[in-house]
C-alpha cells in the first residue's frame, strides 16, 4: 500500500510586465499553488503512510495474540504467570484497537486534505479570472475543467467533508427534537434505536476507508495509493496550466 510519490513543484508566477493592480494576484496565486504542493506531499502521503503502518502493526498484534491464545497460560505455574498472560493478551487487543483508531483519524484528515486542495484550486482560478493581462498567460478554462476532476475522483466530496468537519454536531437534531416535544414523547427503547439509526454517523469502513450514513444516504471515502496517484496527476496537470505565466514576460 506504500507508494513512491513524485515531488510536484508548484510554479511561481512572474510579476514581470504586469500592471501594479495584478502583481498581488500573481503572488497570491503562487502562494496558493505552493500550498497545493505542500498539502499533497506533506499531508496526503503522510496520512497514507500512517494507515499502512497502523494496518501492519495491528496485523502483527493480532498474530501475536492468536499465538498466545494457542499456547495458553501455564496452568501449573504460579498465579502471577496467569496475570502476566492475561495482561499480554489484553495489551495486544488494545494495540489493535488503537491502530484502527489511528487509521480512522488519518483517513478523515486525508478527506479534509482533498477538500482543501479543491478549495485552493477554486481560489486560484477565481483570482486568475479577475485579471486581464495575467490571465492571457494562463490556460484558465483548462484549469477550471481540471479542478472539477477532484470532485469526480471523490464523489460527494463536499457532503463527506461537512459530515467529518461537523461530526460533533450530529446529536443537535435529536437534542432539539426532544427539547421541543419531550412532554408528548413516550419513552421506548425502539424510539431511541430508531433515532440513533437516523442521525448522521461517521464510522470506520476498513483500513483507509470511512463511511458516512445520514438517514438513507450512505457515502464512502477510501484512501489508497490509487487515490493519491490520481490526485497527484490532477494537481500536476493543474500546475501545467500556469507554466507560461511563470516565465519572464515576453518569453
Amino acid at each position: 500500500m506504500t507508494i513512491e510519490i513524485t515531488v510536484v513543484f508548484s510554479p511561481r508566477l512572474s510579476t514581470d510586465g504586469l500592471p501594479e493592480s495584478e502583481k498581488y494576484q500573481a503572488v497570491l496565486i503562487s502562494d496558493l499553488l505552493q500550498r497545493l504542493s505542500r498539502e499533497l506531499i506533506n499531508n496526503l502521503t503522510s496520512d497514507l503512510d500512517l494507515v499502512t503502518f497502523a494496518e501492519s502493526t495491528a496485523e502483527q498484534a493480532t498474530e501475536e495474540q492468536l499465538a498466545l491464545h494457542r499456547k495458553g497460560p501455564d496452568r501449573n505455574g504460579p498465579g502471577v504467570e496467569f496475570i502476566t498472560y492475561s495482561n499480554a493478551v489484553t495489551g495486544l487487543a488494545r494495540k489493535s484497537h488503537s491502530m484502527r483508531h489511528w487509521a480512522h483519524v488519518a483517513t478523515k484528515d486525508a478527506l479534509l486534505t482533498v477538500f482543501h486542495c479543491r478549495e485552493a484550486c477554486i481560489l486560484v482560478t477565481d483570482a486568475a479570472a479577475g485579471t486581464k493581462k495575467l490571465r492571457k498567460r494562463i490556460r484558465l478554462e483548462e484549469a477550471v475543467a481540471i479542478r472539477k476532476e477532484l470532485c469526480d475522483r471523490v464523489p460527494n466530496l463536499t457532503k463527506l467533508r461537512n459530515a467529518v468537519a461537523h461530526d460533533g454536531d450530529h446529536g443537535r437534531g435529536r437534542t432539539e427534537k426532544y427539547r421541543a416535544s419531550a412532554p408528548s414523547i413516550t419513552f421506548t427503547s425502539a424510539q431511541v434505536w430508531k433515532d440513533r439509526m437516523v442521525e448522521r454517523q461517521v464510522t470506520h469502513g476498513g483500513w483507509g476507508s470511512l463511511v458516512v450514513t445520514n438517514n438513507d444516504d450512505r457515502m464512502q471515502f477510501t484512501l489508497d495509493a490509487s487515490l493519491v496517484n490520481d490526485i497527484e496527476m490532477i494537481i500536476y496537470r493543474f500546475f501545467a496550466c500556469f507554466e507560461k505565466a511563470s516565465l519572464p514576460y515576453g518569453t
